[in-house]
């Protein structure tokens, strides 16, 4: 027609059109400017709607082509995209021409962004389900997006020719390799009910930000709520299930970015990652319920984030004035506009303390490798161990075998220096005698300790109850055909012990405190008995169930920030 935005006109006359005439098909119905799509699962409604949508369109003067009728069919092409029962998948006539058009790699910087664009339009044909996380599109194209940011930050043109090396050419073969249509299954009208709530915890680190994406109830999570309970990824992790995990790496350019920004930028772009998957469930449970409302200030979107400043940013979003003249706001206008597609209605962010939000803040610290983490405070990486302890040593654990051997050098470790401060401990009985005495009496460092020896300890010895491991180890467990020979932990302070794992600590702990601790992060936090059921196939002490019980309540406050959650087990990295 050659009038300016002729093609919005359309739509909008088109979509004006449609309500009025055929209102009752809109459940069935998308439009995309002069395009319109219908399904149903009988294939005689579909046809019977159809065929009153082709009426409606020439009753009012305009025209229906036949060679762009398509269908009914059980597979049709909408917008590039093959679409059927299962789900949806690039079409191949786009597959190819997308091939075509990176067949060729870029030579300018522009050239660069256009085609990474390109990429991003059609990212589902890079899945982590075929490839692993290493196999998506944000991970491939790392190495180029930080070859834009290093170009962009020198003040390169657009026109500029790029600095190829061979490396890039392998980056481009692989991304050019891996590209394989993957099909995206529907979301059924099951899943929209109306008791559905998602909940979004972000976090951002040095390293890269994370986010998880939970769905649960919406009655459980507001009651929680008003009570208030706490609600962390603990309880998110009982109440709901992840349905998703987002990463992003940092580029050179955005490690310069402040942590406002960074934390802005998980929010933001988590959100977007998954709002196909929300806005489908939302949208269905608002047209399924026109006509009613929903007065709670939460909406049927929560999302959470331990950073007060950019929580601050996204509140005042529509109030606060950004200039698109500077770098900083043309990112947050740009990230903010990502997030118009969500109704301000069902997007609640809100604050969370940092020490609540530990599953993302393990996911966002995960260094290359993603069996390692750069924890809050700490400048030597954490390695993440199974924590089976006694699976890994009979070789029955998810552990390899380097990670075996330095578990058992721990041991080794522990158990020289434990046995030192046996040795002068004249105040812990087992059995009736103390360390040190049965210390002398096994080393024969005094020719009287024999004598000294009292009745009760005698006994123990002639049954069998005690043994020099070396060491002293009393019994006591036994499983089956196997007896379980713990260690006794004398008393004294941890002194160096603590260096051989790298843990978070209090100074001036007992050696006993300190095993306490680890054998309560061994058991994942689950409790004194867990803690207890650890501690017992190693070390030993009188009174170590009272005592683990203590030390596992005073230290719930002092290890508030560990990073521990679900499975992981920080110790020392090689």
């Amino acid at each position: 027609m050659g009038w300016t935005h002729s093609a919005s006109y359309w739509c909008y006359a088109l979509r004006r059109l449609l309500d009025t005439a055929v209102p009752e098909l809109l459940p069935y119905m998308v439009t995309y400017m002069d395009d319109c799509l219908l399904w149903h699962p009988v294939r005689a409604q579909c046809e019977a709607m159809l065929q009153a949508v082709i009426f409606a369109v020439r009753t009012a003067g305009a025209e229906v082509p036949p060679h762009k009728v398509r269908g009914p069919d059980r597979e049709v092409e909408f917008l590039g995209m093959s679409l059927g029962p299962d789900g949806y998948r690039v079409a191949d006539h786009t597959l190819k021409d997308l091939r075509l058009a990176l067949s060729d790699r870029p030579q300018t910087l522009r050239g660069l962004r256009v085609k990474l664009g390109l990429m991003q339009f059609c990212k589902s044909l890079w899945s982590p389900v075929t490839g692993g996380a290493a196999g998506t599109l944000t991970h491939l194209t790392q190495p180029l997006t930080a070859l834009i940011g290093e170009m962009t930050s020198t003040g390169a043109r657009r026109n500029a020719r790029l600095p190829w090396t061979p490396e890039f050419d392998q980056i481009w073969a692989k991304i050019f390799r891996t590209m394989v249509p993957q099909t995206i299954g529907f979301h059924t009208a099951s899943t929209a009910q109306e008791d559905i709530q998602f909940v979004l915890s972000s976090d951002a680190s040095p390293i890269a930000a994370a986010a998880v994406l939970y769905v649960g109830s919406r009655r459980e999570l507001l009651t929680a709520l008003d009570k208030p309970l706490e609600v962390d990824s603990e309880w998110l992790g009982n109440w709901g299930r992840v349905i998703g995990i987002w990463t992003h790496r940092w580029s050179k350019a955005e490690r310069r970015y402040d942590i406002i920004d960074k934390e802005l930028f998980g929010l933001t772009k988590s959100l977007l990652h998954w709002r196909y998957r929300i806005l489908e469930t939302i949208l269905r449970i608002r047209f399924s319920r026109r006509g009613s409302t929903d007065d709670h200030e939460i909406g049927r979107v929560l999302a959470l984030t331990d950073s007060s400043a950019a929580l601050g940013r996204f509140l005042a979003r529509n109030s606060y004035v950004l200039k698109p003249q500077g770098s900083r706001d043309r990112r947050w206008l740009g990230w903010l506009a990502d997030l118009s597609d969500f109704p301000e209605v069902d997007l609640t962010v809100r604050h969370v303390n940092g020490p609540r939000n530990r599953l993302s803040d393990i996911l966002s610290r995960l260094l290359p490798g993603e069996n390692a983490i750069l924890s809050e405070g700490h400048s030597r990486p954490l390695a993440l161990a199974v924590p089976i302890v006694s699976d890994a040593e009979e070789g029955g654990g998810r552990q390899g075998g380097e990670d075996l051997n330095r578990l058992l050098s721990f041991f080794d470790n522990a158990n020289d220096f434990i046995i030192d401060k046996q040795k002068i401990d004249n105040t812990t009985k087992v059995h009736g005698a103390t360390l040190a005495k049965w210390c002398s009496y096994f080393l024969h460092t005094d020719d009287t300790a024999d004598e000294d020896l009292p009745s009760s300890a005698v006994a123990a010895l002639a049954i069998g109850l005690v043994r020099w491991g070396p060491g002293l180890f009393v019994i006591r467990d036994a499983v089956a055909d196997e007896i379980i020979w713990s260690l006794v932990i004398p008393l004294g302070s941890a002194e160096d012990l603590p260096a051989l794992l790298s843990t978070n600590y209090l100074p001036g702990w007992s050696i006993r405190e300190w095993v306490s601790f680890v054998y309560h992060d061994l058991s994942l936090h689950q409790g004194v008995d867990s803690a207890l059921e650890a501690l017992v196939r190693h070390f030993w002490w009188p009174g170590c169930g009272k005592h683990a019980a203590d030390a596992v309540r005073r230290m719930a406050a002092a290890t508030g920030r560990l990073p521990v959650d679900g499975e992981l087990v920080v110790w020392a990295s090689p």
